[in-house]
């Protein structure tokens, strides 16, 4: 089998993977680290406690990688002014891929297509797959029952098919994805890209 998709392709990867964006766990390290070995490294933007701090960070990763990676923007758990201060900041980064998450993202969807950026939105249910479908996202991440964080409670072996047939966009799975064999299992189910993101607390760049 082999390891790539139409969206790794797309994206510049050598691998299928994401380094999940883990909240605190995941930093400017792990986004370069992952980045260089050909996977999308990411972290949520409120791990830099402040937008100066964010820019900071956005710097230093600047200046080590061309890789591509993602920012995660936690729409519902962040106020306003600083969902606007780290959207403006990943365009001004040049980010490629936005993570969205816990909300409606319409308003960022816009703002990152017209800078030609990629967006992918967490659901947990077909109903959230149809809204961010609607508001224009570029892929939808399968957050399953077993992953981390705020999981779903619908088995990958579910979600992910599911979404797949009714959603007609990239599908990236999230949720129990340890080794080789749960990849090879997410990708035949039909997903484009897989979220690990346990794997990667025993790195040595992990912020835990």
């Amino acid at each position: 089998m082999k390891l790539d998709t139409a969206l790794s392709k797309k994206l510049g990867l050598k691998y299928p993977f994401v380094s999940a964006p883990m909240f605190i766990i995941s930093n400017k390290e792990m986004i370069v680290a992952a980045a260089e070995a050909g996977i999308l490294g990411c972290m949520p933007s409120l791990n830099a406690r402040t937008a100066e701090k964010l820019r900071e960070d956005l710097t230093w990763i600047r200046q080590r990688t061309d890789r591509p990676f993602g920012i995660n923007i936690t729409i519902g758990l962040t106020k306003p002014e600083r969902v606007e201060e780290d959207m403006a900041l990943s365009i001004e980064f040049d980010v490629p891929v936005i993570l969205t998450s816990y909300g409606n993202p319409t308003a960022l969807v816009k703002q990152a297509h017209e800078h030609k950026r990629l967006v992918f939105h967490d659901v947990i249910t077909l109903a959230h797959g149809k809204k961010a479908v609607a508001a224009g996202v570029d892929g939808i991440i399968a957050v399953s029952s077993g992953a981390g964080g705020h999981a779903g409670r619908i088995s990958p072996f579910v979600l992910v098919p599911w979404l797949k047939e009714e959603l007609k966009v990239p599908i990236l799975a999230a949720g129990c994805i340890s080794d080789g064999r749960q990849v090879v299992a997410s990708l035949s189910l039909g997903a484009e890209l897989c979220y690990i993101g346990t794997r990667f607390i025993a790195s040595t760049e992990c912020g835990a």
